[in-house]
């Protein structure tokens, strides 16, 4: 058993704010993106299909979108869900962490923490959170369990960064997609300071060692941003590509838009980082927004 790494995951969850977090998925991560596809989609999302790839352990966007639209799906490569109780989310970290005294921490924990989340968040939102309606799936992160031409509106929050094949994702979104139908991806920046996945104190610490390589990273790519988009264009037509900060404000419309680190970034830091622009170290997020324009 790891204890350093057992210490600092308890860290971790030790630290975790119920609150804070459904306050932030609900006024950041799912209102803003409504009032995006809202204006975007080919059809009333009342009569829509969504799709949240990547919807995670807890699946937010899938509880908040659920009485909005015709119907939403969570997609994600995770073997469990917090719906399918403790002894499934042991069982995967056991399998993933292999020590069970750590497994059954990290369980126990989260399954305290996260009963209190959603409760704020039925107190925050005004949905009821009814675990046993919602539609998930489990997938290999390549062949998407649905058929084609189906979804309106697919959309996803710091999975990007974390895919392998990109050529093969858009082909499987364009597939899942109807014509005219958006997809919508926020994905954290790798060359930003917190783009390296680890805690704040680390990074704050060696601003940017992930890119510097101070400390190491695994299970994220190096896209950029316009790498992504180019990726994105062989199927889909771009229609913006923003900037996206930590509250989900763009910088390009949002006036309380706020660079990420902008005070760390030292003269001596600029230069040892020169090869990269400067704009895209101080990004947190970028956000790409895309129409299927036709099916080949």
């Amino acid at each position: 058993m790891d204890i350093k790494r057992t210490l600092a995951q308890a860290r971790r969850l030790l630290q975790f704010d119920p609150e804070e977090r459904a306050r932030h998925d609900y006024a950041h991560v799912f209102l803003k993106g409504l009032r995006d596809v809202q204006e975007l989609s080919p059809r009333p999302l009342k009569e829509a299909r969504v799709l949240i790839l990547g919807c995670g352990y807890t699946y937010p966007e899938v509880i908040l979108y659920n009485p909005r639209v015709r119907f939403v799906a969570g997609l994600d490569v995770l073997n469990a869900f917090y719906r399918d109780g403790w002894l499934a989310r042991y069982r995967d970290i056991l399998q993933r962490e292999g020590h069970p005294l750590q497994a059954a921490f990290k369980t126990a924990v989260e399954r305290y923490k996260f009963a209190r989340y959603y409760t704020l968040l039925e107190d925050i939102s005004g949905v009821r959170v009814e675990h046993e309606r919602y539609v998930l799936h489990t997938y290999d992160g390549y062949h998407m369990p649905f058929p084609d031409d189906y979804f309106d509106v697919v959309m996803s929050n710091a999975v990007l960064e974390h895919v392998e094949d990109m050529p093969r994702l858009v082909e499987e979104l364009a597939r899942v997609t109807r014509p005219g139908g958006i997809s919508y991806h926020l994905w954290h920046n790798y060359y930003s300071l917190s783009g390296g996945h680890v805690h704040p104190s680390i990074y704050r610490a060696e601003p940017w060692g992930h890119v510097r390589g101070v400390y190491p990273t695994s299970g994220l790519n190096r896209l950029r941003p316009e790498e992504i988009r180019a990726f994105f264009s062989a199927r889909f037509l771009p229609l913006s590509l923003y900037h996206v900060d930590a509250k989900h404000a763009k910088q390009e419309l949002d006036p309380d838009y706020e660079p990420e680190g902008a005070e760390l970034l030292t003269p001596e830091l600029r230069a040892e980082l020169a090869e990269y622009p400067e704009d895209l170290l101080l990004t947190r997020a970028f956000l790409l927004i895309a129409r299927l324009t036709t099916q080949t």
